[in-house]
């Protein structure tokens, strides 16, 4: 009889993913020093770059992780329904912040502020989701938010002057909205509704900036 997998054996099995997420908190917690540390974050963006480009090289059937969606009439709802939570969470998120709940103008970066958000989605509710969702489900759609939730404190911690910002808003927000937006993953099987909602919430929220905000890059 066959022994079940031990503990480190599951844990090498999931190896990609702990690579990928200590190349980001890497990234996140140097990328703003204006020093020779600053090589740290870069290390680290290139270690999780690496890491996601041998697991989908080696990997098969590795862009299963994404999941499918067939251009049915539930696969429509789900796709309306990812724009109107991204929508909906735009326009809350304006109400807290800002004196407008929609951006007054549009600027250039209204075009590359979705992508920003698409790519988020691509990377922690499609792949990191995605690794672990066969483990299961709701374990990854927690994972996925508590990652993205703790890239984007320690990118905003570790700013020259971080005092300004409401730090438990913030946490709580980005923590609600991967909830949601994993949970859109998990039951459209995936990552196209969540990334309409995250690029809708992004022009929402970001359209009017002249350029990225501080959590984008330092």
């Amino acid at each position: 009889m066959d022994r079940p997998p031990g503990f480190f054996t599951r844990i090498s099995r999931y190896q990609d993913v702990l690579l990928v997420l200590v190349g980001l908190f890497l990234f996140a917690l140097y990328v703003h020093e204006r020093s020779w540390l600053v090589v740290i974050s870069f290390t680290g963006l290139f270690l999780a770059a690496l890491s996601l480009v041998i697991f989908f090289k080696n990997a098969k059937e590795s862009i299963s992780v994404f999941g499918s969606l067939r251009f049915t009439p539930g696969a429509i709802g789900f796709l309306i329904t990812g724009i109107l939570a991204g929508g909906i969470l735009g326009v809350c998120y304006r109400y807290f912040f800002f004196d407008t709940k929609f951006p007054v103008s549009l600027t250039t970066f209204a075009i590359i502020s979705p992508l920003i958000g698409i790519t988020e989605e691509l990377l922690f509710r499609g792949y990191l989701q995605g690794r672990i969702r066969p483990v299961n489900r709701v374990l990854a759609i927690v994972v996925a938010a508590l990652s993205h939730t703790m890239y984007k404190f320690i990118v905003l911690r570790s700013l020259p002057d971080p005092s300004g910002i409401d730090f438990p808003f913030l946490i709580t927000w980005t923590m609600i909205g991967g909830l949601i937006f994993g949970i859109l993953r998990d039951l459209s099987d995936s990552v196209l509704p969540p990334s309409l909602a995250h690029g809708c919430f992004d022009v929402i929220v970001y359209g009017g900036f002249v350029s990225a905000p501080v959590w984008v890059w330092g």
